[in-house]
């Protein structure tokens, strides 16, 4: 590649950092307002729950004392039985804020886990053309190389603090559908080689040890004729 060639891909390079850092500031402003709802409509919750748990309370009591006064009048037991069809209203009602707020802990916690997954996918097409820069002037050995090499390390450390990792298959390993993305095959030289990864075109990302950000793209060796 001409040095031209190389200072317009360091350029482009440098833009696409510029838009990600544009990106991961929106990001973490979203995430903050995100985090500030969530618990507000938490706090809502627990409120709501707590007054019905009061009324159910109070319901139950209210079940218990007609219930005795039913029995020293001799009568009046349709009050009791309507109290307590109230209070086990209540008490269906308290057990679905119970089961809302659990759903809703669920969800918080979730959207902390992944809230930075459109900032890393914003991020891999930077990786992708700091991976071609690298390839292009490694063998040069001067400033840009270096300072290519750090720029990606440094983003590579960034992605694994929050838990996202670089999938990079090996030649010869198997194949596995969940990590990785057929692109092309290719005749594999031995029986043994059929069905393992022949050429790695771009590396994958996976998100908290589960989500796929994106597959690792390979080729794919397959019996000759197929």
């Amino acid at each position: 590649m001409s040095e031209t060639a190389q200072r317009a891909m360091a350029q482009g390079l440098t833009d696409q950092l510029m838009k990600t850092r544009e990106l991961a500031a929106q990001a973490r402003s979203e995430a903050r307002h995100f985090k500030e709802l969530s618990e507000e409509a938490l706090d809502g919750l627990d409120a709501a729950a707590a007054q019905i748990e009061s009324e159910r309370k109070l319901a139950i009591a209210a079940a218990a004392g007609a219930a005795v006064v039913a029995g020293m009048l001799g009568g009046a037991l349709g009050v009791s039985m309507a109290r307590r069809q109230q209070a086990m209203a209540l008490a269906r009602v308290s057990q679905e804020m119970v089961d809302l707020r659990r759903r809703g802990v669920a969800e918080l916690e979730k959207a902390q886990r992944f809230g930075g997954e459109g900032l890393a996918r914003s991020l891999i097409p930077a990786l992708d053309a700091m991976d071609a820069l690298e390839a292009s002037v490694s063998s040069s050995g001067s400033d840009d190389a270096e300072g290519t090499r750090l720029t990606r390390t440094a983003l590579l450390d960034a992605l694994r603090e929050h838990d996202i990792v670089r999938v990079a298959p090996e030649l010869g390993e198997k194949f596995d559908v969940n990590t990785m993305e057929a692109m092309l095959v290719s005749p594999a030289a031995t029986p043994s080689e059929v069905g393992t990864v022949a050429t790695l075109l771009r590396p994958g990302y996976v998100m908290q040890g589960e989500r796929i950000l994106r597959a690792a793209q390979v080729g794919v060796g397959v019996a000759d004729g197929e």
